[in-house]
């Protein structure tokens, strides 16, 4: 899976819109924010949720004993949590990040 493609996964499945842009032959095109931009993977890297006593992602996956060693892996596991772990614990995840102001290409 592509980074791309995981930054899309994750804001279909917190429900995060893509925007529709129109180029210079009138053509239309979604976008999604990019999780692997600098900007919008600080941000999610450090939101703060509250699920949990630690309030922020990057505690939540400490906790989880998840082995991430770069951005896509933290990707991954975040997407795979969220898709999978019981829907009322992840919930505010989801919110937290559809809530935010997300950078987009």
């Amino acid at each position: 899976m592509t980074n791309k493609n995981l930054s899309k996964k994750l804001c279909e499945i917190c429900g995060i819109e893509a925007k529709i842009i129109e180029d210079y032959n009138g053509n239309e095109y979604k976008i999604f924010p990019d999780f692997t931009q600098p900007e919008n993977f600080v941000k999610l890297f450090n939101l703060k949720v509250n699920t949990n006593p630690f309030g922020n992602t990057l505690a939540y996956f400490i906790t989880s004993d998840s082995k991430i060693a770069d951005t896509k892996d933290f990707l991954i596991v975040l997407f795979n949590i969220l898709k999978s772990v019981e829907e009322c614990k992840v919930n505010k995840i989801k919110q937290a990040i559809k809530s935010e102001v997300w950078e987009y290409e």
